[in-house]
């Protein structure tokens, strides 16, 4: 039973994958809420599972300032609204994009990145791989080092539970609660 993690699932490549899931495999009815996708369970073979979920729903921030604040590898530069571009090619190989294409990228940040480009082109589709390729690390080792962190102070599982509110209620059952009995409250409060 395996874990796939994307971030900002719910709302971006959720609907991609489970339309593809679906033309393949067993796919499992998938847990939604609130019209967010909550796990994707994929039967494959006899045997294996995966569940997709997103890490947003776990840790909801921008992967960006995830990267910082779990002092991890940042999360890459690219010019993402680049892709916007009608009549894009895209085996472009060329002067860097303006700053008005990149996202979350301070003024200076773009200026000491451009130095980058200086006697050299950006191959777009280099670019876009290895800044995909990056989010996924920085997703994992973000995730990683979330999970270490909660099961060595509350010795919870997040893998178990595909929200920050179910990880909270499992430590609050695993570590604050004095019995398996959950009141119910009744009338007015």
């Amino acid at each position: 039973m395996d874990r796939v993690y994307f971030h900002n699932f719910s709302y971006f490549d959720g609907i991609f994958i489970l339309r593809i899931l679906s033309t393949m495999e067993e796919i499992k009815r998938p847990i939604i809420r609130d019209n967010r996708l909550i796990q994707i369970p994929f039967k494959f073979d006899k045997t294996g599972m995966i569940y997709f979920h997103d890490s947003y729903l776990l840790l909801p921030e921008s992967l960006d300032k995830l990267g910082k604040s779990f002092k991890v590898d940042n999360k890459g530069i690219f010019p993402i609204f680049f892709l916007n571009e009608p009549n894009l090619d895209w085996e472009y190989s060329g002067k860097l994009p303006e700053y008005k294409y990149f996202h979350n990228l301070s003024h200076p940040e773009y200026l000491q990145y451009k130095l980058k480009y200086l006697n050299k082109n950006l191959n777009l589709k280099e670019e876009l791989v290895k800044y995909c390729e990056q989010d996924v690390v920085t997703l994992y080792q973000v995730i990683n080092q979330f999970s270490k962190e909660i099961f060595k102070v509350f010795k919870v599982d997040i893998i178990k539970y595909p929200t920050l509110s179910s990880v909270a209620f499992a430590i609050y059952r695993t570590n604050y609660m004095s019995s398996e009995i959950i009141p119910l409250v009744e009338g007015e409060i």
